[in-house]
């Protein structure tokens, strides 16, 4: 298995594409993962593509595209899983499409150039989006471990001084 990164903006480059086609191909056990933020630095998604949705790329590639909410780590936990599960059972690969929103700069070199930052992509002060309601009911839901089945789980390391 393998998993390969990148954001909207990456999806534009022929590396991308590459690595799509050949995947499909030969149907590898790839996932590719697309944080879609709706910028690719200074640039809005509507000037990088035509799609509107990163996920119908994979269309293109005969791979199948799963679309979710990159604030939920839990939907992008089973997202993944699926996708890994996939490839595992010699399936190939999937495209994810995680789509989010930019709350900051989403770069070093932004660092104090405010009036680039503002005229791009501001971030949305009065974000309160549903990430801490969605982990308080899981949370409040999820079974409790016993404390041996949960050290049980965890790999055993040497002890480092």
């Amino acid at each position: 298995m393998a998993l390969g990164y990148g954001g909207d903006g990456s999806t534009s480059a022929g590396d991308f594409h590459e690595a799509c086609n050949l995947a499909a191909v030969v149907q590898a056990p790839v996932i590719f993962l697309i944080t879609n933020n709706q910028w690719a630095i200074s640039t809005p998604l509507s000037k990088q593509t035509r799609v509107r949705r990163v996920a119908d790329k994979g269309a293109a590639y005969g791979i199948p595209a799963i679309r979710v909410d990159a604030f939920d780590v839990f939907a992008c936990y089973q997202a993944v899983g699926e996708a890994a599960a996939r490839g595992r059972a010699g399936e190939g690969p999937t495209l994810i499409e995680a789509i989010g929103y930019r709350l900051s700069t989403g770069t070093s070199s932004w660092i104090g150039s405010g009036t680039r930052w503002s005229r791009c992509a501001a971030p949305r002060r009065d974000w309160s989006g549903p990430v801490l309601p969605r982990r308080l009911n899981w949370t409040r839901s999820a079974p409790t471990l016993a404390p041996s089945s949960a050290t049980s789980a965890m790999p055993s390391r040497p002890n480092r001084r």
